[in-house]
């Protein structure tokens, strides 16, 4: 379904216009070409770096629920195409946590604490996941600032943007 929905998703209300349905189907043949074995060489990859970081992981439960939390067993349910393709880099950022925290694991700790707060945050709001979807992918991408920033972001995140969102959603949903 995840293909699916990426390949036939469409902003217009339905029904459609005939250029517009002609348009979306034009845009669905363009993009579906290749994009299965790219979908599959992605899983692959991901699969393979997931494996090396619970290697590199060891017996640590915090590394080890990171893992977790990323790659689970649905986790292709809980995300659009667009954003499986950011799995490789947050997982790279793990890997690089990782190793960091090796060589230096009160520094690895300073960092944490300011993630904690927003992994809590996250955890305590009640609202749709779609909602909350949201967040949880700006939380990734805070990871890879805190931890890894030579990967870059692809969005501004921030204590400031966190906050404003976790706000947000609070004030939409309570």
């Amino acid at each position: 379904t995840l293909l699916y929905e990426h390949l036939l998703r469409c902003d217009q209300p339905i029904p459609l216009r005939k250029k517009t349905l002609l348009d979306t189907v034009a845009r669905f043949r363009n993009e579906s070409r290749g994009l299965v074995p790219k979908v599959v060489d992605l899983l692959d990859e991901i699969a393979r770096r997931r494996d090396a970081i619970r290697q590199l992981a060891g017996t640590v439960p915090a590394w080890n629920a990171e893992l977790d939390a990323l790659i689970h067993k649905r986790f292709l349910s809980d995300l659009d195409l667009s954003q499986l393709f950011h799995y490789t880099r947050y997982l790279d950022g793990l890997q690089k946590r990782i190793q960091r925290a090796r060589q230096n694991p009160h520094k690895d700790i300073e960092k944490a604490q300011l993630l904690i707060p927003y992994i809590h945050a996250f955890n305590s709001l009640k609202c749709p996941a779609a909602e909350k979807r949201s967040l949880r992918w700006l939380i990734e991408e805070y990871k890879i600032q805190l931890f890894a920033q030579e990967l870059r972001t692809p969005v501004k995140v921030s204590p400031k943007i966190m906050d404003a969102k976790i706000a947000e959603l609070r004030r939409q949903f309570s």
